[in-house]
């Protein structure tokens, strides 16, 4: 009788959970409607992961395809309606006669992989410094936190530029094949001792919380609470902090191609474009301005989506 009366309290229990959970979905999503900025910021990224993922159907030419090999004129206004090819083009032509949307449009795919690979790098590294010396403490958070400072005074792109410029020119990275990857992925290495602080901030408030006790009175070890306990209770702010990143990494990564330490020529990169086209930009305008348009109003979604997560997911601002 008592293992069936605890088994209908659990079911009870969990009942009240599940409930509770989709009540609060109800309530991010009606936040969510109720802000134009988070909504206007949601259908931003959303257009640039499925444009990203479905570029090949978007984009109405090739990314590479020029006038020396299909005809296609160079240096085509905006909006122009060409005689012998079948669309418009929208964006225009560069000094190549390619179709500028069409390589924006392929260019959202590097941008992805420059934010995924960055926010995973810093990330990764933040979520690991932070919570050990946020948690144990200690000698171990001194040694931790003057690394992450000497860390942070280190010029961030000016070193990136060193690093990446150094490794652009070894024997393994032939034409610069993976020069784009290079600078992705330090671009997350200089983000980690960011991360790492705010990570440990938050961890130190979530170790004095009593569930923690309870986790050690259990005989947890130190491990497992760390993984189990104290990172899942910080994953808001790691969420808020990853969602506004990813527009910092997709800018910077830009920023390297655009001084030409990242993408390969022809390579349809937003930065590697405007690269291409800043010297006759008084000339023709569109070939430099739709891809800075495009990494502008990404990274203006991805913060306007931050910033609605911040105050939702931050129990001292959320209203919901």
């Amino acid at each position: 009788m008592g293992m069936s009366l605890m088994s209908q309290s659990e079911l009870v229990d969990q009942v009240k959970r599940e409930r509770r959970f989709r009540n609060r979905l109800i309530a991010y999503f009606k936040s969510l409607l109720g802000s134009w900025t988070a909504t206007l910021g949601l259908i931003i990224v959303l257009v640039f992961f499925g444009t990203a993922l479905f570029a090949d159907f978007i984009a109405p030419y090739h990314p590479t395809q020029d006038d020396y090999t299909v005809g296609m004129p160079s240096f085509q206004p905006p909006f122009t309606i060409p005689e012998q090819q079948p669309f418009p083009f929208v964006f225009g032509t560069d000094w190549s006669g390619q179709d500028i949307f069409s390589r924006v449009i392929h260019g959202a795919r590097s941008a992805v992989l420059a934010g995924t690979i960055a926010i995973s790098v810093g990330l990764t590294g933040g979520i690991l410094l932070g919570a050990i010396s946020g948690y144990v403490g200690g000698s171990i958070d001194n040694i931790l936190m003057r690394v992450v400072d000497a860390w942070m005074s280190i010029p961030s792109f000016f070193m990136l530029l060193i690093i990446v410029a150094a490794l652009s020119e070894q024997p393994w990275n032939p034409a610069g094949k993976y020069t784009l990857l290079i600078a992705m992925f330090f671009v997350g290495f200089m983000g980690i001792p960011g991360y790492a602080r705010i990570i440990r901030g938050s961890v130190l408030s979530v170790r004095e919380m009593d569930f923690i006790d309870a986790a050690r009175a259990t005989g947890s070890s130190e491990a497992r609470i760390i993984a189990k306990h104290v990172i899942p209770n910080v994953f808001p702010i790691i969420l808020v902090y990853a969602t506004m990143g990813i527009g910092g990494a997709i800018m910077s990564t830009a920023g390297l191609s655009f001084i030409g330490l990242g993408a390969r020529p022809n390579q349809p990169d937003w930065g590697g474009d405007m690269n291409g086209a800043r010297s006759i930009f008084f000339q023709y305008w569109w070939p430099m301005f739709f891809p800075g348009l495009a990494i502008f109003v990404v990274v203006l979604g991805f913060n306007l989506l931050g910033d609605w997560l911040r105050d939702v997911l931050d129990p001292r601002t959320r209203d919901v």
